[in-house]
């Protein structure tokens, strides 16, 4: 009978030994998956970060290079060419004209542009408006451009032809257009030259030397000494031209100011360095 309890009484603790190690496997496994699951979370927050950053640096970055783009590049102006061609029994119209654009400065576009489409249209109107039907040939007017400088800030064109409104013969014709693209003004001669500076007398003296070598003629020729005078409205048909710098102030003197008509418009182009200590500061800060 002794015998039998003492069976009995190893078999329970058996399996309180039993039932203890396998709940202390169960806790050990649920342990070991809670660690697992844990990792597995802390490294795909980890990545989660990490793609975020990323994403954050890719966005900076581009809002940077485009902001630095914004900033560092500039539209660059361009003449592009238009025509305004009519032809009745009474006059013929044959005008090619320039056109400046730049999108991000369609104002000054805009101005500079009528400005030079009203200097256009006096040449038209005033052949549109013949109507003697007395004339030796059909009344006509034809134009056209050169661009002497152009830059961001400058541009300097030429607009020249012939037009006939009765008489012997045609005639030329010429009109510059000298404007400030950064400021947005039209510039004459004056605003070239400081005030008060002896440029009339250097244009006289320098113009006049030229032009009696060209036309073959004396210094005092009594026409080239009148076309020359220091008189700001002998040299109002100016331009200027250059690679990527002011080279050259030119004068065009048109037909009979400072030669007869069978000589022909006249073009002295002077070295601007010759005039550099006479040029203005707001001028010269445009180059």
């Amino acid at each position: 009978m002794k015998g039998k309890r003492i069976l009995v009484l190893l078999v329970v603790l058996f399996m309180c030994l039993l039932v203890a190690i396998l709940t202390g496997a169960v806790a050990i496994l649920l342990t070991a998956q809670y660690s697992q699951n844990q990792k597995i979370s802390d490294l795909q927050n980890q990545l989660l970060n990490s793609i975020s950053n990323s994403t954050d640096t890719t966005n900076t970055t581009n809002s940077t290079n485009s902001t630095d783009t914004s900033n560092t590049t500039q539209v660059e102006w361009k003449v592009v060419s238009k025509s305004d061609n009519s032809e009745t029994a009474d006059y013929k119209v044959n005008i090619v004209y320039p056109s400046l654009t730049n999108s991000d400065q369609l104002d000054i576009a805009n101005h500079v542009n009528n400005l030079i489409k009203n200097e256009v249209n006096n040449y038209k109107e005033t052949v549109v408006s013949m109507t003697d039907d007395s004339y030796a040939a059909k009344p006509y007017v034809s134009l056209d451009y050169e661009v002497k400088f152009l830059s961001n800030n400058f541009v300097s064109i030429v607009i020249s032809g012939s037009q006939y409104l009765g008489g012997a013969h045609p005639g030329s014709v010429f009109t510059t257009i000298n404007y400030d693209l950064k400021n947005d003004t039209a510039f004459d001669l004056s605003d070239v030259f400081n005030s008060g500076s002896d440029y009339l007398p250097e244009l006289s003296t320098s113009t006049r030397a030229k032009l009696a070598t060209m036309l073959g003629v004396g210094i005092t020729d009594s026409q080239l000494v009148a076309g020359t005078a220091e008189d700001a409205d002998n040299f109002e048909l100016f331009y200027l031209t250059g690679d990527d710098q002011i080279d050259y102030l030119g004068i065009i003197f048109g037909e009979y100011q400072v030669a007869p008509y069978a000589a022909g418009p006249q073009v002295v182009e002077l070295n601007a360095i010759d005039f550099e200590d006479m040029f203005n500061s707001e001028f010269t800060s445009l180059f």
